[in-house]
């Protein structure tokens, strides 16, 4: 909780990702979340395989196949596979095979997929190391004391000049575009002393950036929304909460294209975050008691998500997500359909103009739910459910 306050703090304080917008390109498109213009528009210009889409993805596949969600699974205590390999990307790459894996959507006939292959390169590049070090070591065993040690210092400077030229490179590429500062005086006690401070705009340093700031942290959450631990998988709903809250109009948007291509993007990366967001919600099974009626953390901070990016969402978009959630209140398992309520409980009190055109089958849902006499909890979510149906 005290992290999550401190993501709100931090969001609250980082300024809206405003991406430069190519020039030539029509800046007097407005994009309107509900639009028909919205719903119509083609989004697969600047398509990502990465990004799941309500067209595509198969919910039922993954509540089928997917590996359960449980408070813990015990592997805590051992070392990840994600964890050893030193490049984000190549990390980042991992972790979403991994995510397709727990969801179901991996194909069963690799055998150890992208986890082997990483393990190969690290392989590889480790005896390539060796390899030269014997070489070297070779070269060194057939010279004369003074030539390893001419040899020794050519090596060193050889090293030295590399480092040089890469600081040069940075330097001259921080100096290409210089951000202006301001000077401020700092009261000291001392009145013979004056300290001068540079002070930099905090929203020409995210202008300045090439993507969304929070994109590389929102990438580690969403892959720690299927962990195995269910305080991770809180913690992960808690801070993606907090960012969608204040930015998600920046969601998923680049530099240098178009305002339509700008908005395509925003309007596909809060589809694939709507998507991750149930499958959390279908997978999820862990539930804490107090009294008779159970406590759902991760399913219910996952469903105050889904509420905050519906809010930015299409009128068609939100509908397809709608119907992921009424498939799940027809499963068997309890919690899939407490997740399902769940998620209907926050769209219905924040997309009132969508759940109008389809308020006869949501009302249907959740009354059936009413009547389910295998499990109070579902009942009582669907209670909560229909509170903002009736107002």
């Amino acid at each position: 909780i005290g992290a999550a306050v401190a993501v709100e703090a931090i969001a609250e304080n980082v300024p809206q990702w405003e991406p430069r917008i190519k020039e030539g390109s029509t800046e007097g498109v407005k994009f309107e979340p509900g639009t028909s213009s919205s719903s119509s528009m083609n989004i697969d210009d600047d398509d990502d395989e990465s990004l799941f889409r309500f067209a595509t993805f198969d919910l039922a596949r993954v509540m089928e196949r997917g590996a359960p969600l449980l408070g813990s699974s015990g592997r805590e205590y051992e070392i990840r596979d994600e964890d050893i390999i030193e490049d984000s990307k190549l990390r980042l790459k991992v972790q979403r095979e991994q995510l397709k894996k727990r969801l179901g959507l991996g194909n069963a006939d690799e055998v150890s997929d992208l986890i082997a292959t990483t393990d190969i390169e690290a392989r590889l590049a480790e005896k390539r190391k060796r390899e030269d070090e014997v070489d070297m070591s070779e070269e060194l065993s057939n010279m004369s004391a003074r030539e390893r040690n001419q040899a020794k210092r050519l090596a060193k400077e050889k090293s030295r000049k590399q480092m040089r030229e890469a600081n040069v490179a940075r330097d001259s590429k921080r100096s290409a575009d210089p951000l202006r500062t301001q000077q401020l005086v700092t009261e000291q006690a001392d009145d013979s002393k004056v300290v001068v401070e540079s002070k930099i705009s905090a929203t020409e340093v995210f202008a300045a950036g090439d993507e969304w700031p929070f994109q590389p942290r929102v990438e580690e959450l969403c892959h720690d929304l299927f962990h195995a631990n269910w305080e991770v998988r809180h913690g992960a709903c808690l801070g993606l909460r907090e960012i969608i809250k204040r930015h998600a109009k920046g969601a998923g948007k680049t530099n240098d294209v178009s305002a339509d291509t700008q908005m395509r993007q925003n309007e596909r990366w809060l589809e694939d975050m709507a998507i991750r967001c149930v499958c959390a919600l279908a997978l999820d099974r862990f539930g804490d008691y107090i009294s008779d009626q159970v406590v759902a953390p991760v399913r219910d901070v996952c469903a105050q998500c889904l509420g905050m990016i519906v809010i930015h969402m299409s009128a068609s978009s939100v509908s397809a997500l709608m119907e992921m959630l009424l498939t799940m209140l027809d499963q068997r398992q309890w919690e899939i359909r407490h997740g399902g309520l769940l998620g209907l409980k926050y769209i219905v009190a924040v997309r009132k103009d969508v759940v109008e055109t389809m308020l006869s089958r949501v009302l249907a849902a959740v009354h059936r739910m009413l009547l389910d006499t295998s499990d109070d909890d579902v009942r009582a979510v669907a209670a909560e459910a229909m509170l903002p149906l009736a107002e």
